[in-house]
This record gives structure tokens, sequence and C-alpha cells, in this order.
């Protein structure tokens, strides 16, 4: 009979290398779904002066993106992916790419000693130390890292919204040009959080036609579903399809919730020596990953439902959470009625909630809503896409 400490050891260690809820993905094995995105994305990348920008809402899976795009073209392309930050200047930013990318330059050793000859040696560099000198970035060090960088080159900037106030971006831009209509090897791809492309790399008529716009939108029934199957069969579990189902929906359609659940409740599982995750497992899932969601997210709720007396407000969250949406994410009031009318046991109107939803979108109840059109056409969406998952299972944990 095996050992309890060994069979929950090993089967932690699988479950830690196919659900990943606190790292991006970096194997393809376990990646699942974004094949229409993916395609697109190679489309562009294949066409020469185009770049592409990859943009979407914190949590979708960008990151893990990127990677997958790296490892389908690390065969035939030289590929680097870098963070970009706060701190970053357009020199600095440059200098990380160059760091990144190794050449072979030929340069001449001197002889040693009387019967040695001048004689040529090849050595593989960073492209940085060419076009930097005593630490320093020399003269022209972009066009002339540019002239030597390898012929089929893709540069991964990821994390580019979180680039401030001292970065030039105008510089970037005429870069962007420079490099599609001079450099046709050379491919940028742009990652980061944004609603639409404007918002992550700013309005540029002159860049336009140069750029691929790729949307990562929330995933569908069948991608999440596929993550929690891949990652069952590898770790040679089961999981009841209500299960399955009850993760899906938790999720939103963002994928680090189902890795999240699925890891919780199959580690639930294997405590008990079990390789079957049931609906008392997942419950045991939920309290432990609403514990170990975010502190910001956490915070977020806490401020918008805290109240000295009782009130509908984590209700009327709740509601807000389970709420069909538009393409843009939004909803009207009124589709609430009769979602909320269930939660509470009781029939409610429009005018029993307004108040609650102009204040959740208050700084007093931390703008957990913004609304978005004119007063009398107003909807409503979460400012934080991931807390709609955050709020169905607090809501269900509170159960």
């Amino acid at each position: 009979m095996i050992d309890v400490n060994e069979f929950y050891t090993k089967k932690l260690q699988v479950l830690n290398s196919v659900f990943v809820p606190s790292a991006p993905i970096e194997v393809k094995d376990i990646f699942s779904g974004r094949n229409k995105q993916i395609q697109s994305c190679l489309d562009a990348l294949f066409q020469k002066g185009r770049h592409v920008v990859l943009y979407g809402d914190r949590g979708i899976g960008k990151t893990s993106f990127a990677n997958i795009i790296k490892l389908i073209l690390l065969h035939d392309h030289c590929v680097v992916k870098l963070n970009c930050d706060s701190q970053d200047t357009f020199e600095s930013l440059w200098k990380k790419v160059f760091n990144r990318i190794f050449v072979t330059y030929r340069q001449k050793q001197q002889p040693i000693g009387l019967s040695s000859k001048e004689h040529n040696v090849d050595e593989r560099i960073s492209l940085s130390s060419l076009v930097m000198e005593n630490g320093e970035l020399k003269l022209n060090f972009l066009e002339n890292g540019l002239k030597l960088a390898p012929e089929k080159l893709i540069v991964i900037f990821d994390e580019f919204d979180r680039l401030g106030e001292s970065f030039n971006q105008m510089q970037f831009v005429d870069q962007i040009k420079n490099i599609s209509d001079n450099y046709s090897g050379i491919t940028l791809v742009f990652v980061g959080v944004a609603e639409n492309v404007n918002n992550l790399i700013g309005k540029h008529p002159s860049i336009e036609r140069n750029l691929k716009q790729i949307h990562l939108p929330a995933m569908t029934y069948e991608e999440l579903k596929n993550i929690c199957i891949t990652g069952l069969q590898k770790a040679e579990m089961k999981m009841e399809d209500d299960v399955i189902e009850q993760i899906v929906k938790f999720s939103c359609g963002f994928p680090h919730f189902v890795h999240l659940l699925c890891f919780n409740s199959c580690k639930s599982a294997v405590f008990e020596q079990k390789e079957e995750v049931d609906k008392r497992h997942l419950n045991l899932a939920v309290q432990q990953s609403v514990d170990e969601t975010s502190e910001s997210l956490r915070e977020a709720y806490q401020k918008a439902t805290l109240a000295t007396k009782d009130n509908i407000f984590p209700q009327v969250l709740w509601a807000c959470s389970r709420v069909p949406e538009d393409e843009n994410g939004t909803f009207q009031a009124n589709d609430l009625v009769g979602i909320l009318s269930d939660i509470l046991e009781k029939q409610i109107q429009i005018q029993g909630f307004s108040y609650h939803l102009g204040k959740l979108c208050s700084k007093e109840r931390g703008n957990i809503l913004v609304s978005v059109g004119p007063s009398n056409r107003k909807r409503y969406k979460f400012k934080v896409p991931l807390m709609k998952a955050f709020v169905k299972l607090k809501s269900f944990d509170k159960k």
C-alpha cells in the first residue's frame, strides 16, 4: 500500500505543473484555446513591415499567450521577450532588447609570443556590448543595433501599459515607422492591459497601417473546460461534470480562476487520497481560493460592501456578477431585477436598488462599478473585470 505522504507529494508535484494560477504558462502542453487569436497573430508576424498589438483585461492570459507565440516561433526566429516597467526610458527599453540578443562577432586576436600570428576569432556576444561604451549607449546606438540584429527578429514587449512619464512615446512611435520601412525582418509585439489599442500605444495615424490589433477576449466555455480536462488528464485524476461546469461558470472567462479552482479542489481530493473531485472538494476550494485571491480584489470588495447596519450592497454586487453582459461587458439596471429578486427571495424594482448602483460607482464605495452612457440610457460595468469572478466566489462562500 502506497504511503499517504508519498501519494500526496507525487500528486501535488504534478498538479503544480498543470494548474498554475500564480504564474504565466510557459509550456505548450498545458496551454488551451486561443486558436483564432494565435492564427491571427502568426499571420501578422509573417507580413513584412507589420507589428502586433495584443491587448485585453488584466488576468485574461496575455503573458501566457505571448509565451506560447515565442515557443512557436523559436525554431526559425530569434525571439526576445522582455517586461516593461514604470522606470523605463526609450534608451533603457532598447538596452533591455540588445542585452537579450546575441550575435556572432569576428574580431582580431592579437599574437601571443614570438611564434604566433594575428588571426580572426568568432565570438558570441550580446548586441548591447557593440552599441555601448563604458556603460553608456553610443551615438546612433539604435540604428547601429538594428543593422547588426538577426535577419528574423521578433521582440515582444510585455506589460507595455506599465511605461510611465519618463518614456518618450513619440520617439518610440517614430522608430516603429522606421523599422517598418527599413528593417522588414524585425517585428515588434506589444502586450498590455487596455480596453483598446489607443489606450495602450496611443493614437498615431502614421503607424496605423503597420499595426495588427488583436484583442484577447474572455475565454469561451469550451476553452475553459478544456483547461480542466487537459490538466486532469496529465494529473491522472477525474472530476464530476457538474464540478467542471461550476468552475467554468465561476471563472467568468478568466483562465486564472479555472487554474486556481482546479488546483485547490484537486488538492483537497488528494489530501483524502482520492483521485476524483466532487462538489465537496469544490466547496472547500472556493473558500481557499477566496482567501488566496489578490489583496487588492479583497480590499475593494470589502470597501464596496462594508456597512454598520444591514444593507443589500453584497446582494446587488452579486446580481451584477451574474447578469448577462453585452459585447462591451455592460448591463442595464433593468437587467438586474429578476436576478436580484431571486437572491433576495422577494420582488424588487429598480427604485429599490438604483441608489446602491450609484454608490457602487462612487469613490466612497471604491468605484467598483463604472457607469457609461447618457443618464437616460445608463449602463454599468465592473471597473476591474476580474472582480466579477471574485464576487461570484465570495457570494458562494457566504451561502
